[in-house]
């Protein structure tokens, strides 16, 4: 089978491909440029072949000057020297080093091990070679489709070290259904109530009129907020007003509004059996959030329950759940 020449369009260079071959799609061996099989028939004129091999196309000998050619081989690397190749597989892996470097420079902790950034440099670096090695492409293009790869993997791997755990948390937890489970504390007075997730103790006391033991859930709502869940039990501490009685809820209420950044929106009587109650729904004005509260008394004990979030009040279905799975069983 007989040989012509082509010259590339791209570079100018010039290589001898066989007969057979023009039907596929070939790759310059000089610079990686790619011509289909229109294109490459397009070159057999004037433009693509040698004018003076031309007349030559259907002969099965070659002049003696078309032997300086190199024969036409389709070059998996696109014509990129091997340092090359490997340079670029190695760029990704300066996520994992800034990953390392970056505590001590900013003094940021990242929010995941270093395991992470780890599997991000090695998955772009197989994405990058599996782009050098795409034999229909250009070498332009490659180039192009590497250097993507390597500037997506560093805004990936930068944003994410910069990114606080609890967003992290947040977008894991936002995608799973949120299933509630009972939940009875292991300190302080006994009782039950249902939650949207595996509560987690606190040292924050949200009522000043009484030493309790708390406990805090947090689920997300959106996108970028929380649902936050809080319950308390607890012995009152020594004040001027009984417990339990309206001049008590009045001293609790002032406490709870103590800062100045709230506004009490709705307040009530929510007595619950031989337990006596007060529910409130307090705006933070910092926020635009909404907090509604449950205060219980008795037996000489006081419990606390708390629902904050983006549009909740007393009747959202999710405050209702959590208010009304309270109770205190029996004790033996």
């Amino acid at each position: 089978m007989g040989k012509v020449r082509l010259d590339c369009a791209v570079c100018g260079e010039g290589w001898l491909v066989e007969r057979w071959k023009l039907g596929r799609s070939l790759s310059c061996p000089h610079c990686g440029s790619t011509y289909q099989r229109a294109e490459v028939v397009s070159t057999l004129g004037p433009a693509g072949v040698s004018p003076a091999h031309a007349s030559n196309a259907g002969s099965d000998s070659l002049p003696p000057n078309d032997l300086d050619f190199p024969e036409a081989e389709v070059s998996p690397a696109g014509g990129l020297p091997a340092t090359v190749i490997i340079g670029l597989a190695l760029l990704p892996y300066g996520v994992p080093i800034f990953w390392f470097l970056g505590p001590i420079l900013t003094g940021t902790v990242p929010p995941v091990s270093i395991a992470t950034p780890l599997a991000l440099a090695v998955s772009t670096s197989i994405l990058c070679l599996s782009v050098i090695y795409t034999v229909d492409w250009s070498a332009e293009t490659r180039l192009k489709g590497v250097f993507i790869l390597i500037l997506l993997s560093y805004f990936g791997g930068i944003t994410l070290f910069f990114t606080e755990k609890a967003t992290l948390e947040r977008l894991y937890r936002l995608g799973k259904k949120t299933e509630w489970q009972e939940f009875q504390p292991d300190k302080g007075p006994v009782y039950r109530l249902k939650v949207p997730a595996s509560p987690e103790e606190i040292v924050d006391q949200p009522l000043k009129l009484a030493e309790m033991h708390c406990y805090q859930v947090r689920v997300p709502q959106d996108l970028l907020g929380w649902q936050i869940y809080v319950m308390g039990a607890g012995t009152p501490k020594p004040h001027p007003e009984v417990p339990g009685t309206p001049g008590w809820f009045e001293a609790a209420q002032k406490t709870l509004l103590e800062d100045g950044q709230k506004i009490l929106k709705r307040h009530f009587q929510a007595n619950n059996g031989f337990l006596k109650g007060y529910e409130w729904e307090i705006e933070l004005v910092d926020t635009g959030r909404m907090r509604v509260i449950l205060v219980y008394v008795g037996q000489g004990k006081v419990y606390y329950l708390a629902v904050e979030g983006e549009r909740i009040d007393a009747q959202h279905p999710d405050v209702l759940r959590f208010f009304r799975s309270f109770f205190i069983p029996q004790q033996p």
